[in-house]
């Protein structure tokens, strides 16, 4: 029995749909290890992205990295993403001191220094991540019933427009040390 608290859900608009601005995980692929470690790789798109519909909302050719590997943010739709995440603080590019008042957890949730809260991958979020697709990895080692901390992986480069995995099912080799996805590349 899973429930909203599985391994891939945010819940933004109320947890209605809405085209434009909905965040969207698309394309499982699911892999087992032989100590029963299921990992599941998915599609993220930030709010109102797609690779249907409308062409401004397909996903652009950007990363969603800086060139250190930390998480891109555009503050107040401005698309000059002048700041990112790192450690599950806000920096500004440039500053060596994060953003007073401001703390993201473990998937992606933010506090801002009133206490408002919302998520970097929704249409309300004064920061918001690049509007280009994500890979999502994340884990169970108790059979589905809970799930680590989602991983961002930085795989695309900066002239595709997507990097996709294929829903379906993923191969474990090398005594469960590697695991590849169909589609989807390999990490460890």
């Amino acid at each position: 029995t899973w429930e909203h608290s599985f391994a891939n859900y945010l819940g933004d608009n109320g947890n209605q749909y809405n085209g434009s601005s909905s965040t969207a995980f698309i394309d499982p692929a699911l892999a087992v290890t032989s100590n029963d470690t299921i990992y599941m790789l998915v599609d993220l798109y930030p709010y109102g992205i797609a690779l249907n519909g409308n062409v401004a909302a397909h996903p652009n050719t950007d990363t969603g990295f800086t060139d250190d590997g930390y998480l891109k943010l555009d503050y107040n739709s401005a698309d000059t993403y002048d700041y990112y995440l790192k450690d599950g603080e806000i920096y500004q590019n440039g500053s060596t001191e994060p953003l007073n008042g401001y703390t993201v957890d473990e998937h992606f949730n933010y506090t801002d220094y009133w206490g408002n809260s919302t998520n970097l991958f929704f249409a309300d979020s004064i920061f918001k991540v690049a509007r280009t697709g994500f890979l999502y990895l994340t884990k169970s080692t108790d059979k589905g019933a809970t799930w680590s901390a989602p991983q961002l992986l930085n795989l695309k480069n900066g002239t595709e427009r997507v990097c996709l995995v294929g829903p379906g099912r993923g191969l474990v080799t090398k005594d469960d040390i590697d695991y590849y996805f169909m589609y989807g590349g390999s990490t460890d």
